[in-house]
């Protein structure tokens, strides 16, 4: 009779999966318990607040026109994060933009000039992901631009607006990075950071590019330059999971 409940306890072992950790768990860490027999958890999220602010111009002229623009604006964009084993499962909230002041004017051969400040782009912040990497997490985001000159012209081009170092999703592909002056565009925090309670650390760096569209003297050409401060802030949150009592009858 032994052997035989031996051999059915060792099939029970074999045969049944062992029990596949849930979302919920998989983002949860364990706190010391006051007492001996208490066994609740803590589930550890962190909310992420970045607060970007970008002023630029821009000189773009073809044939006798030009046209001259200015612009200034603040993105924030809310959010949070779970840890995900490894990684990190990103929550977008909202991404509002605060304050939008742009300006273009028009020169003619004949020098009669006018202003609008009528633009049919406006900056929109993409964040993609927040990336661990070693000991540190970097946010790899995007400002979407828009195309300009905004009055009419013969040719339009598009205005690349702020990305982090090493985002790849500006259309034309141009690599960003080449064109950093001054500053950094590596936004990246100490994943050390997660164990405190709030944290904000701030950045900064000027970007600038001159394109011709052909040769020769005559030909069109863009001269853009913008510089950003972006401020990330991490707030840690922690929330014990409800305590399942089992009865017995």
């Amino acid at each position: 009779m032994r052997w035989l409940l031996l051999a059915v306890f060792s099939f029970l072992w074999l045969t049944i999966p062992p029990a596949v950790p849930t979302p919920e768990s998989a983002v949860s860490c364990l706190s010391s318990p006051k007492d001996a027999g208490e066994t609740n958890q803590r589930v550890c999220w962190w909310e992420i607040k970045i607060l970007l602010t970008s002023k630029g111009k821009y000189k773009y002229k073809e044939c006798q026109t030009s046209y001259a623009g200015d612009y200034a604006y603040t993105i924030r964009w809310t959010g949070c994060i779970e840890k995900d084993q490894q990684d990190f499962l990103l929550y977008h909230e909202d991404s509002d933009l605060l304050c939008w002041e742009p300006m273009e004017k028009i020169f003619t051969s004949d020098a009669k000039s006018r202003a609008t400040k009528k633009f049919s782009g406006k900056p929109s912040f993409e964040l993609h992901y927040i990336l661990k990497r070693g000991k540190k997490l970097h946010f790899d985001f995007l400002v979407k631009g828009f195309d300009i000159p905004q009055n009419c012209s013969a040719k339009k081009t598009y205005l690349h607006l702020p990305a982090s170092k090493g985002n790849s999703d500006n259309p034309s592909h141009l690599d960003y990075d080449l064109y950093i002056s001054k500053g950094s565009n590596d936004v990246a925090i100490s994943s050390e950071v997660l164990e405190m309670g709030c944290v904000k650390k701030n950045f900064g760096w000027t970007w600038q590019r001159m394109k011709r569209f052909g040769s020769g003297g005559d030909a069109p050409y863009l001269f853009h330059v913008h510089d950003v401060d972006v401020e990330v802030s991490v707030i840690r949150h922690t929330e014990n999971t409800p305590q399942v009592t089992a009865h017995t009858s």
